[in-house]
């Protein structure tokens, strides 16, 4: 039996990690990056906002365009990108622009220059929009250039998503949302009986819940599952996916952990 509770404490561990994983989701590039004559593809696409360089009012935006996915603390983290970047692990371009899309500075992740490289001058950015929760258009160099022994050059379009935290108004919309009314039901079941239960999940979660060893985890799950658990935010991962987060207390502990909806037909299905 504690086996069985320590394997349920580790997927709610991991649900909670999928979620902080959604909230780093990769947009899309499509591209190049050029170096020394080789053709890197640029396939991933991170953007975040951070505190105006030249104006502490405003805000700039930070765009990553990589040719491998990565996730949290990666896409912040200059340090660990250059690391990833001098093993060889990573090829990446960042840029800076200002609230009116104009670029000010950029970076070069590459192994070819110990793994970063500050570069500037020579961005071009035309955007396609620049929304609160998106970015998007065409990054590319002037001309190609050379820093040392590395002659470089990008081009690359992309869109990616700004992650911000919800408003009061985008979270009460977002818990009246189908698939967390779903998330709420599934809830609600585990209370419930078994057939009730799996009826709120997909057709391949269901099948985990089918004879006594079914029943048996079921009840493992609603032993741990507190009974005051509610949905407190719901993350976009897809136009057929979401993650739900949920809280609950078991005595003066708060519980939290995830659970990933899919569109079914017209409905929102739980996967465990």
């Amino acid at each position: 039996m504690e086996d069985r509770k320590g394997k349920l404490v580790q997927q709610i561990l991991a649900a909670v990690l999928l979620t902080s994983a959604a909230l780093a989701q990769a947009g899309a590039a499509s591209g190049t990056f050029t170096v020394n004559g080789e053709r890197i593809a640029l396939v991933h696409a991170y953007a975040s906002a951070q505190k105006g360089f030249f104006d502490p009012k405003a805000e700039d935006i930070r765009i990553l365009l990589t040719d491998v996915p990565l996730t949290e603390p990666y896409p912040g983290d200059a340090f660990q990108l250059a690391r990833l970047a001098r093993d060889g692990k990573l090829h990446a371009v960042e840029v800076i622009v200002n609230a009116r899309g104009e670029p000010m500075t950029g970076a070069l992740f590459l192994g070819a220059f110990n793994g970063m490289a500050s570069v500037s001058g020579m961005h071009r950015f035309e955007p396609e929009s620049i929304e609160r929760t998106r970015i998007a258009g065409r990054l590319f160099t002037d001309a190609p250039r050379t820093f040392g022994s590395v002659t470089y050059q990008y081009d690359a379009t992309f869109s990616a998503s700004i992650p911000r935290p919800p408003t009061a108004e985008e979270t009460a919309a977002a818990l009246a949302s189908p698939p967390a009314i779903s998330a709420g039901a599934h809830l609600k079941a585990v209370r419930g009986g078994l057939e009730g239960f799996v009826a709120t999940l997909t057709s391949e979660a269901a099948r985990k819940f089918e004879g006594t060893g079914g029943a048996e985890r079921f009840a493992e799950i609603r032993a741990e599952t507190p009974v005051n658990s509610r949905v407190v935010a719901l993350t976009n991962t897809g136009d057929d996916t979401r993650i739900a987060t949920v809280q609950g207390t078991r005595g003066e502990i708060v519980v939290e952990f995830s659970l990933k909806l899919r569109r079914v037909g017209d409905s929102w299905k739980v996967e465990r």
